[in-house]
């Protein structure tokens, strides 16, 4: 199946999944909330032969820099979906992507970008981002948080099998999900759930690795 066919097929599975509210951001939302529930959605099935790197959407990142995913080319991706306004599984997630990245063996550590994707295009903005990243302490080399419109949001999203919807009020509910890409864009392994065992996905980079070096 295409790339383009995949898509159309996801989002068509997406919609009857979720509410018509689901993927799109609500402009007069309020954007500080507090006591929310986050409710985990359980990520849907993708194509691991399909490359990411086909879709030449342009981001930007909390850097203000012009981001497309075919950048990172050439190297293993670890990537995330999130918004700055959680409190809850976010912050979990990032801290996963720290916990993977820091597992991997040096030189793969060293060779690995990380990509965090704010379902927010309204609030989520470059400088927010920026302040997310400074806050933490994550603005490190070769992590990128990246803004974008929604339409970019839903398509990353269902390539990912990443599911979502904006609770309208400033909060969202989604998947906790972790994918690996490999040098091509593909994904060679998803993590599923918060505080997951890191060793999956660090063996999945690294055998892949490992077969790209014998070519």
């Amino acid at each position: 199946m295409s790339l383009k066919r995949h898509c159309l097929a996801s989002l068509a599975a997406l919609t009857l999944g979720l509410s018509s509210g689901t993927a799109l951001a609500h402009s007069g939302h309020a954007h500080h909330h507090h006591g929310h529930h986050h409710e985990p959605l359980p990520a849907a099935t993708v194509n691991h032969q399909d490359s990411l790197y086909h879709v030449e959407d342009q981001w930007t990142d909390h850097r203000g820099q012009s981001v497309a995913l075919g950048d990172f080319r050439g190297q293993p991706v670890l990537i995330t979906m999130i918004y700055g306004n959680c409190n809850t599984a976010c912050p979990v997630l990032v801290n996963d992507l720290t916990r993977i990245q820091t597992d991997l063996p040096k030189t793969l550590r060293q060779q690995t970008r990380v990509l965090v994707i704010s379902f927010d295009s309204l609030h989520d903005t470059p400088d927010a981002l920026a302040t997310y990243a400074e806050e933490r302490a994550l603005d490190r080399e070769g992590w990128h948080f990246l803004h974008g419109e929604p339409h970019q949001i839903r398509t990353l999203a269902t390539l990912l099998g990443v599911r979502y919807r904006d609770n309208g009020d400033g909060s969202f509910d989604h998947s906790n999900l972790i994918a690996a890409l490999d040098e091509e864009g593909k994904i060679v392994h998803r993590s599923e759930g918060l505080l997951q065992p890191t060793q999956p996905i660090v063996q999945a980079i690294s055998e892949r690795a490992t077969e790209r070096s014998k070519h």
